[in-house]
């Protein structure tokens, strides 16, 4: 690297540093300029550098993304938080008619896959979604059009919408 590649790296870190504090101009969320960029900007964005703030824990080989140790804890917190299930399950010191045992979940799930009993009620659940998903779309899209289209329509139906927007779905979910 001669001198003058080595002075652009240093103005480059230089204005990596203002825009990752949010001083710069390109990039980052400290200038206008930069600031709806969907790349991220950053320092070098334009000096083909890549762009981007990186902080040394993050960007290395030794980094937390890549530690070992990062990736040995990911996989195993969910089974220890299915053995601390498991434990008080067994020591009923939950109420298992709620929080069955992972353990009994499992024995029941076996012979319902072998069976095709699961998959049976799985097709079941989704036509159900299906026609659920197809009996209000299909309303509802056929409404949104002629109210957007059709003035005598919208001022027919739009109270009706203005009044029922607040109220929750799911309270209205009784009254059909």
């Amino acid at each position: 690297m001669n001198a003058r590649e080595e002075t652009l790296s240093a103005k480059g870190a230089a204005r990596g540093a203002r825009a990752c504090a949010g001083g710069g101009s390109r990039g980052g969320w400290g200038g206008v300029a930069g600031a709806g960029r969907v790349s991220g900007g950053g320092a070098g964005a334009a000096d083909g550098a890549g762009g981007g703030c990186t902080y040394p824990a993050a960007s290395g080989a030794s980094g937390w993304r890549n530690s070992t140790l990062m990736k040995v804890v990911s996989f195993a917190s969910p089974l220890l938080l299915l053995a601390v299930w498991e434990v008080l399950a067994q020591e009923n010191l939950v109420d298992v008619r709620v929080f069955s045992a992972p353990s009994r979940i499992l024995r029941a799930f076996v012979p319902a896959v072998a069976s095709g009993e699961l998959l049976y009620h799985s097709a079941v659940s989704v036509r159900r979604i299906a026609l659920g998903f197809l009996a209000g779309a299909v309303p509802g899209v056929a409404l949104g059009l002629s109210m957007g289209l059709f003035p005598l329509v919208r001022a027919m139906l739009e109270p009706l919408v203005a009044v029922t927007f607040p109220i929750p779905k799911l309270a209205i979910m009784p009254l059909i």
